[in-house]
């Protein structure tokens, strides 16, 4: 008898381990399902996001970063929106800001642009395969988000990172 309840501790203990493994972020895409109660703002996200793809895909990064900046403050936990974030910014490095974007920050730095790209990739361990998806970015290495995220870390003087990150 003891055994049986042994085993059963021993099975709840990694049912636990098992379930605490997923409980990480979520990558909360911008569909209606996800938003039932707000689907007029939900809409007028969706419009900035795609204003914010066209203005990216003219490499009018500062005014992509405004738009989805918009969309950022309405869902953060979206994988796709945040490495644009981080794309942006790292294109932007060394530019002023819009204090409005983040009060603490008047110019576009390699930290800030490695935080958006970060969160990114928690949110979604695949985020590359929809990167290279996108019709605006060029299908190159130098858009995935290991290789911006390793000259992020290298801008930073983090070498054993970038190094990691390059491979």
């Amino acid at each position: 008898m003891t055994y049986i309840r042994s085993m059963f501790r021993l099975f709840g203990l990694i049912l636990i381990f098992i379930f605490s493994l997923g409980i990480k972020s979520q990558n909360i895409l911008f569909k209606a399902k996800y938003f039932k109660d707000k689907k007029k703002e939900l809409k007028a996200v969706v419009n900035e996001i795609k204003a914010g793809n066209n203005a990216l895909k003219e490499k009018a990064y500062f005014t992509a970063l405004d738009h989805f900046f918009r969309a950022h403050s309405f869902n953060s936990n979206n994988a796709l929106n945040n490495f644009k974030i981080g794309y942006c910014l790292f294109h932007m490095i060394g530019t002023e800001l819009d204090a409005s974007w983040d009060s603490n920050h008047t110019q576009a730095n390699v930290l800030q642009s490695l935080e958006y790209l970060e969160r990114a990739s928690d949110l979604d361990s695949f985020i590359n395969k929809n990167i290279h998806s996108l019709y605006y970015l060029e299908l190159s290495y130098k858009n995935s988000i290991e290789f911006l995220m390793g000259r992020c870390h290298h801008l930073d003087m983090e070498w054993e990172k970038a190094i990691d990150l390059y491979e």
